[in-house]
Formats: C-alpha cells, structure tokens, sequence
C-alpha cells in the first residue's frame, strides 16, 4: 500500500503540469472576456449598420458576416463599437462579432453562434422619359420592398424627391435643358430601409419648354447687375436661348474667347463654347449643347449670380499655389483657379507646379513652401490665395520606395504634415491677413483609399487651424475616378495610358465638380470681409 501511495506522489506533479496546461491553452482560458451583445442590424443609404455593445477591457473587435446558410467569413477588424457594411450583399445576411487582441492574432471572447440578421434588398436601375408634362422615372418592382424612395442631389446634396409604391414617377418639376442626377432606395412596409441606394444615375432634360424670359429682359438684368447701362442685342423680343443668352454674356463681360479649347459637337459658336468653358452650360453624355434651348430659370439665375460675382470680384488679385491639379495639366494649362480667375475678371498669380509635395524631403519633387517663398521674392500681392495639394504626398507616402511616409498614429511626425504646416506658415508671414482658400481634391483612382481619407482629412484640419477656409471636393462631390464613367468623362485622356488618367481634370470636371464650391467660397469671403 505504501508502495503505491508513493507512484502516485510521484506522478502527482506531472499531472498538475498537465492539467495546468490544458487549461491555459483551453478557449475558455482565452476567452477571458464577455461576449458582444449585438443590436439589430438595419440597412442605410450606403450598406448595413452593425453595432454593439461596448466590452469592457476589449481592445478590439473583429465582425464577421455570412450570407443566407453559409459559414461565417471575417468581414472587418475595427476599435469602434460599430461597422459600416458599404454596398452589402443581397439576400439575408447574419452579422456576429468577437472581441481580439490589439494585433489581432488572439481571439478574447467568444462570439454569438446565432448572430443577428436583416434582409437586404438591391436597389433597382433606373430608367428615363421625356414627355411634355416632365420627366417620368421608371423602375423595376424588387421582391421585398414594399416602398421605392427617389433621391435628388440638389446644389450637391442629396434630397429625397419622391416615396412611392409604384414603378414609376412623374418628375413635373425636372429642371429642363440640364443634366438630373438621380438614385433610388427600396423600403418595406413601414417605410424603412431595406437595402443601400443604387448608385447615382444622371439623365439629361431634354424637353423644351419656355421659361418666359426674352433677350432684352436677360440684358436689362445682366448690365443692372453689373451696374452698366443696357446694351440692346438682337431681336429684343425673342425667347431667350442659350446662344443668345451667351453672347450677351460675353459682351457684357468682356470675355476673351476660350472656344479653341473645346470641341463641342453642336455649335460652332464662340461666345457659346466661351461660357460653356467657364461653366455656365454643361454638354450632355454627348458632348452637345443645345444651343436653340430655351434658358431655364435655374441657367438664368446661375448667369445673373456670375454677373454679380464679376462685379464683386473683377480687379482683384489671386494667387495660386499647389500640384498638376491646380496648374491644370492635361487641360491646357487651365486648372480650376485660373478658370475662375478668368471668369471673373481677376488677375491670376500661378505657382502651381506640376508634380509639387507639401513634404521638402529630398524625394524628387518641386515643394509648395519653396514656390510660395518665390512668390513673395517676387513682390507679389494678393487679395486672395489658393492653395491645393496633397495628391502626391500620398503617392509617395504609398510607395515603399520613397523616403516619405505616414502613420495615422501620429501624424504631426510625417514630412507631409511638417511641409504642410511650413508651407500654411508662410502664408500667413509673407501674406498677412490675405484670405487663403485650400482646395481638397477629389478621390483619385491611384491613391489607395485609406492613405487618401487620412493625409486629406488631417489637411483639411491643418487649413483650418490656420484660419484657411476649406473647399472639400472629395467629402462633398462623387467626383470618384475609381469608377469608370466618372473617370472617362472628367479627366484627361493620356495617350501612354490609352485611357483617362484618372487624376486631371478637363474643363468639364473642373465645372462641374470644382469651380461651384470654390467660386460659392470666394462669394462668401469677400461678401463678408470687411477689410476686403
């Protein structure tokens, strides 16, 4: 008996070991923390919301996703309590979530097995007609949705038009001779949410009907806004049309003929491809015109708000520093600030350069804080300066082979941030009191997504911090030339690519998408600024 007490004293500690073992390497011991408790999912205007409860101790949470009876798939890692699910899947999907490890090598909860689901229901194309009461929408039903909700973007916001539960709708207000842009949401019976909008789809309004203004009424307001006297054009008398419209407008203001830089497909008409150039009228998917088009109310107002502007800014001074999108390569030199310069009746100052970083390391490239010091060595003056940049910090910031880099963990210690800062200082010493203007560009096809938001944002923020206003074209346009028809139609072809490089505007994406929010900035600057 003696005998076999003592084997087992002397197995005891190896089982100890053992057991000591399994449990340290056991889930249990692993996952040490309580599981997230998940509230609905609910679909948005972009994807699915997913969120839950906060964990304590939780240094991050992995959400995982599947679709219908499938296994789960790892959907994102994040230190939010909440997920984005951008452009989700259709069909039934269940959503879970675990805690893990700040590296994420180490799960730290368990999750819940059944997760929480929601249905999402794709959102249909949309189609258009012209008739002579509007413009009539039409779609396909979808399984699931009860409801259809049509948006508009009006003044670069998104507004909801009509909600309906048939497949189609009467637009009588459709603003007639210009480009609609529109998309569509599905709802069910309560009126909620079932799946993200289809993307934005544009239709041009090509019905005529007459907004009642003449040639004469268009020239009184034209000159009494710029506080002239009337000069009477041709047929005084007659509906106003866009041609005519446009060589009123040239006269009055003096324009000087852009016509050379644009090849449109309907009109040989110098003061017509002028305003169109400076952003008075857009072409359509066509590249026409329409210069027999009667004005529309929303034309005519644009065309007396930009004879005021001239007024308020013709004679005034501008400086402009930055990169290729400020110059305006590919564009015959004529980048969006000088389009407005131009348009307006302002000097211009440019000291863009093609290429330019706001980071001064050695990586190869001009710095935007050295052509700003060469500016001043110039003697120049200003009433207002623009400033744009960026792009390529992130370029090379993105390149394991450039001496440039970014963490968004601690931004102030980049050579972009350090540059940036230099350059807003600069600004501020050789050009004391001077409004400057920073311009954000848009979401630029090379520039990896992530990197982009970050340096852009924290941009936006350095601007700001020193008194700059700020234009931000990527936040608050679609101008996003990952997709193929925005990339097409709105940069510049380059023929070593053979296609759109996805970064330089032409005209039309500078009008589009740049001059409105600038020009609408400069408005409010000098409106209100006292000293100006």
């Amino acid at each position: 008996m003696k005998k076999q007490f003592a084997k087992i004293l002397a197995v005891l500690p190896v089982i100890l070991v053992l057991m000591l073992t399994v449990f340290i390497t056991s889930p249990a011991a692993k996952t040490q923390l309580k599981t997230p408790v998940l509230k609905t999912p609910y679909c948005n205007a972009t994807g699915v919301r997913v969120s839950w409860n906060k964990v304590s101790s939780a240094q991050k949470y992995r959400v995982f996703f599947k679709i219908g009876s499938s296994s789960w798939r790892k959907l994102a890692d994040t230190t939010k309590t909440c997920y984005q699910h951008k452009m989700a899947y259709t069909g039934k999907l269940t959503y879970t979530v675990r805690c893990i490890s700040k590296d994420g090598k180490t799960n730290t909860s368990d999750f819940d097995h059944k997760g929480k689901a929601v249905t999402v229901v794709k959102a249909p194309a949309l189609s258009f007609t012209d008739t002579s009461r509007g413009t009539v929408i039409s779609w396909r039903t979808r399984n699931g949705a009860s409801y259809y909700r049509i948006f508009i973007k009006t003044n670069g916001t998104w507004k909801t038009l009509a909600t309906t539960n048939q497949s189609k709708y009467l637009h009588t207000t459709a603003p007639v001779n210009t480009t609609g842009y529109y998309k569509i949401q599905c709802l069910n019976s309560a009126c909620k949410a079932v799946g993200a909008c289809s993307p934005t789809q544009s239709h041009y309004h090509s019905v005529v009907r007459s907004s009642g203004y003449t040639n004469i009424m268009f020239a009184d307001d034209i000159y009494r806004t710029l506080g002239k006297r009337t000069v009477v054009p041709n047929y005084p008398n007659r509906a106003l049309n866009r041609c005519n419209a446009a060589t009123i407008l040239c006269k009055a203001l003096g324009y000087s003929s852009r016509a050379a830089y644009l090849s449109l497909s309907d009109t040989t008409n110098t003061a017509m491809k002028t305003v169109t150039f400076y952003g008075c009228f857009y072409p359509d998917e066509k590249n026409r015109i329409y210069p027999a088009a009667i004005v529309t109310n929303a034309e005519y107002n644009r065309m007396i708000t930009d004879a005021s502007r001239y007024k308020l800014l013709s004679g005034k001074t501008a400086l402009a520093f930055g990169d290729s999108i400020m110059y305006g390569m590919g564009n015959s030199g004529y980048g969006d600030c000088r389009m407005i310069a131009e348009k307006y009746g302002m000097r211009f100052y440019r000291y863009a350069i093609n290429g330019a970083t706001f980071s001064t390391l050695d990586n190869g490239r001009r710095h935007i804080s050295e052509e700003i010091t060469r500016a001043a060595a110039d003697g120049r003056k200003a009433d207002v300066i623009f400033l744009n940049g960026a792009t390529n910090d992130v370029k090379l910031c993105a390149s394991s082979s450039a001496p440039d880099t970014y963490d968004t963990n601690s931004p102030e210690s980049s050579a972009y941030v350090i540059g940036f800062r230099q350059s807003m200082q600069l600004l501020a010493n050789y050009w004391k009191n001077v409004p400057v203007i920073y311009i954000r560009a848009h979401n630029i096809e090379s520039c990896p997504d992530r990197l982009e938001t970050a340096m852009g944002e924290y941009g936006v923020m350095i601007a700001r911090s020193y008194g700059a206003a700020a234009v931000d074209v990527f936040s608050s346009t679609d101008f996003n030339t990952s997709k193929a028809a925005i990339r097409e139609r709105y940069t510049v072809y380059r023929s070593e690519l053979g296609r759109c490089d996805g970064t330089h505007p032409t005209y039309l994406g500078y009008t589009t998408y740049y001059i409105p929010l600038v020009a609408d900035q400069l408005d409010s600057i000098f409106r209100n600024c006292i000293i100006c």
